[in-house]
C-alpha cells in the first residue's frame, strides 16, 4: 500500500521520474505529496487497475496499455496525460482534482473506455489540453461535482450524460456527439462554442 497511504510508487521530495515502462502485476496506486511531482512513462500490465492519490502533481507521460484495466483519479492535485496514445479499455473515473488530457491533437489519452467525472463532492475536472483526446467510441458521464472543460478545444465522443450540477465548459470549443443512443444530460453548458449531435 506504500508509505503514509501514498501508494506503491510515490514522490515525497521534489520530482520523482520513471523513464522506462512500468509493468503492473496487481492493482497499483501512485501518488505525490503537496509541492512534489511524480512522472511515469509508459504503463502496462494486462487487466491491471491504476489509481492516483495525494495532493501533488502526477504526470502520466506515456501510453497506458493495460487492456481492460481501469484508471481512477483520487488525487486532489493535477494529473496530466501526455505522450503516446493509450489503448486501455477500462473505465476512467475522476473523483478528485484535475485531469488534463494533453497528448498531441488526435492522440487518445483515454482509449476505448468510458469516462466518469465527479464523485458528488468538491469539484472534479477533466480539461482538454489539445483537440480530440478521448476515443470516439467513449461515453462521458458527468456527476454533480464534475466539470468537463473543453478549454476551447474540439472533442468527439459517442454520448454525453449527466446529472443536475454537472457542467460542460465549452469556451470557444466544439463537442461532437456521434452516437445514435439517447442519453439524458441534466447539467449546464457554458461558453460560446457549439455542440453537434449527428
Amino acid at each position: 500500500a506504500g508509505v503514509g497511504g501514498l501508494g506503491a510508487i510515490q514522490a515525497v521530495a521534489g520530482t520523482g521520474t520513471l523513464t522506462g515502462t512500468t509493468t503492473l502485476t496487481g492493482g497499483t496506486t501512485i501518488g505525490a505529496t503537496a509541492g512534489n511531482t511524480l512522472s511515469i512513462a509508459a504503463v502496462t500490465g494486462s487487466g491491471q487497475n491504476l489509481a492516483t492519490t495525494g495532493s501533488g502533481s502526477i504526470n502520466l507521460a506515456g501510453a497506458i496499455t493495460t487492456g481492460s484495466g481501469s484508471v481512477t483519479i483520487n488525487s486532489s492535485g493535477t494529473t496530466t496525460m501526455t505522450g503516446a496514445a493509450s489503448t486501455y479499455s477500462g473505465l476512467t473515473t475522476v473523483n478528485a482534482g484535475t485531469l488534463v488530457l494533453n497528448k498531441a491533437a488526435g492522440t487518445d489519452a483515454i482509449g476505448a473506455g468510458n469516462l466518469v467525472i465527479g464523485d458528488g463532492s468538491g469539484t472534479d475536472t477533466v480539461r482538454l489540453g489539445a483537440n480530440n483526446q478521448i476515443g470516439d467510441a467513449s461515453k462521458v458521464t458527468i456527476n454533480s461535482s464534475g466539470v468537463f472543460d473543453l478549454n476551447g478545444k474540439t472533442e468527439s465522443i459517442t454520448a454525453l450524460e449527466g446529472s443536475v450540477g454537472a457542467a460542460v465548459s465549452l469556451g470557444a470549443g466544439t463537442l461532437n456527439l456521434t452516437g445514435s443512443s439517447q442519453t439524458v444530460y441534466g447539467g449546464s453548458f457554458s461558453g460560446a462554442g457549439s455542440i453537434n449531435k449527428s
